[in-house]
């Protein structure tokens, strides 16, 4: 695209309402406060000997929409080539070898799983304006088929790409749980109901008076967890039938019409010839299918974590399950904002003994985060296996599911700001203008 087509583009997208051009008004402002003509921001770029002479010189410029912000350059490959040959300061990972010619639209927003759409719509608006802008006849023989890039380099090879180009070293799942799923595991996440789904796993059937015996003054909570598990598809309801002489049991059903008299006929407990009708009724629980699918292996907890991620902004297609090469399983793995995160999720303490092959985990899938989500404690002396293990960052550790929102929200800005700065990094190279400047300061680490 040549100089003036571009710069004519570039007015249009003012026009039409879908940006502002920042170089363009801020080399406005300059020049009408100095007094000086009005001029365009022009690259001063060092063209590479590959470049023909009567090529057209790569342009730039920044536009901000709906609070978020473009980068449009034409030639981003030999804008690249500018900046490596000037030593501009670059973001590690960011790619160089863009392919030659074409337009590369950049965009920095506030929420990344908000940003494809952001860019696609903004992408829209310049080849409207281009085509407003410029002779039809050429218009039309112009190209705007965009194509999506990942412009960190660092992702290739990783854990995530080699999943989804198929590796048959790994074994994954991808998550699949719906609102009701989503729901038992909130009820997992209160002990009283773990304890009580516990026992059931444990002792196959129970009373409800014996699951409230020795709860001292935690009974009105283990009440509470039995009233809210009792309708769901966690349990099913038995009624016991015993004899009030010998407290034998007589009958067990799951339909309380089984103990009255059937067709004119009553019932009666052969040891004290009492009617059926007259004997104790006691109410009790065993664990249904679903409710095994919870509990085993911690599956709750699995469905808990990614449940959170999703409402956090963490899109459920780049979420992974029990990611498994040579028996080294990872629980959750998450690739999101340009990082891979492995989750270790225990429904228990984390001792000493978990922090080594958690630690080999992380190194071995060349995650750039790993994150703890414990229903107990770390123990110091896994603490102090991860403050041994120097050159690598520490593991976020949750304790506590009450903590993990604040922790992983947390987590998630920061690496978002890093992120964006990584990106402005690449307004910066090519216009001269600090961008990162605007964001809050954050280490790298």
């Amino acid at each position: 695209m040549a100089s003036q087509e571009f710069w004519s583009a570039v007015s249009g997208i003012a026009r039409l309402g879908s940006g502002e051009a920042l170089l363009s008004r801020a080399s406005d402002e300059l020049s009408r406060v100095a007094g000086f003509p009005i001029a365009r921001p022009k690259v001063d770029l060092i063209v590479p000997p590959s470049r023909r002479a009567n090529e057209p010189d790569p342009q730039v410029e920044i536009f901000t929409l709906d609070g978020a912000l473009f980068c449009v350059m034409t030639d981003p490959g030999a804008l690249l080539e500018y900046i490596g040959a000037r030593r501009i300061r670059l973001a590690p990972g960011i790619i160089r070898g863009l392919p030659a010619g074409g337009i590369l639209i950049a965009g920095v927003t506030a929420s990344e799983g908000s940003a494809k759409a952001a860019v696609e719509k903004f992408a829209k608006g310049f080849e409207g304006s281009v085509k407003e802008s410029i002779d039809g006849r050429k218009a039309r023989h112009m190209d705007f088929s965009w194509d999506s890039i990942d412009l960190f380099s660092s992702r290739q090879g990783n854990l995530v790409s080699r999943i989804e180009a198929g590796d048959s070293d790994f074994k994954f799942t991808t998550p699949e749980f719906d609102h009701v799923k989503a729901g038992y595991s909130e009820l997992f996440a209160r002990k009283s109901v773990r304890e009580l789904i516990r026992e059931l796993s444990e002792s196959g059937f129970a009373r409800e008076q014996d699951l409230l015996s020795k709860r001292g003054s935690k009974q009105n909570d283990f009440q509470s967890a039995i009233d809210d598990i009792r309708g769901t598809e966690l349990v099913s309801t038995e009624y016991l039938l015993q004899c009030r002489k010998t407290s034998s049991q007589l009958l067990k059903t799951s339909r309380k019409d089984d103990i009255s008299p059937v067709n004119g006929v009553d019932l009666r407990c052969a040891s004290c010839n009492r009617p059926f009708s007259d004997e104790l009724i006691a109410e009790g629980y065993s664990l249904t299918k679903i409710g095994k699918e919870m509990l085993n292996g911690s599956h709750w907890m699995t469905v808990w974590v990614s449940n959170l991620l999703a409402n956090l902004g963490v899109p459920l297609s780049s979420t992974y399950w029990n990611i498994e090469e040579s028996s080294e399983e990872v629980d959750i793995v998450v690739d999101y904002i340009g990082r891979v995160w492995i989750f270790e999720l225990k429904d228990r303490d984390f001792g000493a003994g978990d922090a080594y092959p958690f630690n080999y985990r992380k190194a071995r899938y060349g995650a750039d985060r790993a994150v703890i989500v414990t229903t107990g404690k770390v123990s110091p002396d896994a603490r102090r296996v991860f403050g041994e293990l120097s050159g690598t960052a520490g593991p976020i550790i949750i304790e506590g599911l009450e903590h993990a929102e604040k922790v992983l929200r947390y987590e998630f800005e920061r690496a978002g700001l890093i992120q964006a700065k990584r990106l402005l990094s690449l307004f910066t190279a090519v216009s001269g203008y600090e961008y990162s400047a605007m964001l809050p300061q954050v280490s790298e680490g």
